[in-house]
């Protein structure tokens, strides 16, 4: 049974601003653009090249290999990139999601934070008449949507961390505790799969609270009042590694790290895998498959008057200290020895 949370706190929409001052498709601070070069799939019978805008979260965060995925499909494709970040500010989501048509955008891959936002973003698009992939939330005006399975993710973090309970302190007790994210449904299931598969796998482990952390400040705030009330938490499980990489801070500075300490994640990032080749407290992670090509090659299809599928499913990939830097270099990551 899930536990009370130990606090209530305003729970922002981490992940849904835009970078206003985009005004060119040129890559400018705020934007990022990929190669010019011109191929015959990325472009319509007059030469003119297909461009194609991704609506991010956030273009400096973890997530970055989400951009990079989605500019090497574009290359790849002869089409132009073109990113708007909107820096984790629902209040910027409709001007985002303008500015992908104000510069003259041919289609548009979006990233919403709630269904709210995710019929917007299709109700917006279709009216402008412009093909429109939706990430990780169906809208039934959205062209085609990402999905990822994330009970199957939570699931797969669950166990990892049960192997790692198992490996590290066997039958022993202990105390751990869940940083989750609930505003959005889609990753709530996730969150819910995360604490159900620990519960179940880890007997001799006590949950001793449920906290709602999004974003790297309320990680480190919600881990500060957490190690605060329960001092004894040995394993801390995140629904997000943004929130993830805050705990971590929080753990170090405590004096929580060793053997016998751990903190697991799902999204993975940069940052994330260098935590874990460091190895003193960020355990392991779950990083979401390459689905760049995917999304591109539908929008191109769909630019040029093709139909797809409605629902596009991404995979995901476990990852620990054995394959972290085998993920990494997938990625073009730099390792920080």
């Amino acid at each position: 049974m899930k536990l009370k949370r130990l606090l209530t706190m305003l729970t922002v929409f981490a992940m849904a601003a835009v970078l206003a001052g985009c005004a060119t498709s040129a890559p400018a601070a705020g934007s990022q653009g990929g190669s010019s070069e011109k191929q015959d799939s990325g472009s319509d019978a007059a030469g003119k090249t297909y461009k194609i805008a991704y609506v991010v979260r956030d273009s400096g965060s973890i997530y970055s290999q989400y951009i990079t995925d989605f500019n090497e499909a574009c290359e790849a494709l002869g089409v132009e990139p073109v990113i708007i970040s909107y820096e984790n500010d629902t209040a910027k989501w409709p001007d985002a999601l303008e500015n992908a048509v104000t510069m003259g955008c041919d289609a548009v891959y979006s990233w919403p934070d709630d269904q709210a936002m995710a019929d917007y973003a299709g109700s917006y698009y279709k009216q402008q008449g412009i093909p429109h992939c939706s990430m990780g939330i169906d809208s039934a005006d959205a062209d085609f949507t990402l999905l990822g399975d994330q009970v199957a993710m939570g699931n797969a973090l669950g166990e990892q961390v049960a192997a790692w309970v198992e490996a590290n302190l066997g039958d022993e007790p202990f105390e751990w505790a869940l940083l989750e994210y609930t505003s959005a449904e889609h990753v709530a299931a996730r969150s819910q799969a995360m604490e159900d598969k620990v519960t179940e796998l880890c007997p001799n482990g006590t949950q001793v609270a449920a906290l709602e952390a999004q974003t790297l400040d309320e990680g480190m705030n919600q881990t500060e009042n957490l190690l605060q009330l329960h001092p004894n938490v040995q394993v801390l499980v995140c629904c997000e590694d943004t929130a993830a990489m805050g705990a971590v801070e929080v753990f170090r500075a405590a004096g929580k790290t060793g053997d016998q300490y751990a903190i697991f994640g799902a999204c993975f990032g940069d940052q994330v895998g260098n935590a874990i080749i460091r190895g003193d407290v960020y355990r392991e992670s779950i990083a979401f498959d390459k689905f760049g090509p995917d999304v591109v090659e539908n929008l191109v299809k769909l630019i040029e008057g093709e139909t797809v599928e409605h629902e596009v499913y991404g995979g995901f990939i476990p990852v620990t200290a054995e394959n972290v830097r085998e993920v990494m270099e997938m990625f073009d990551y730099e390792v920080i020895e």
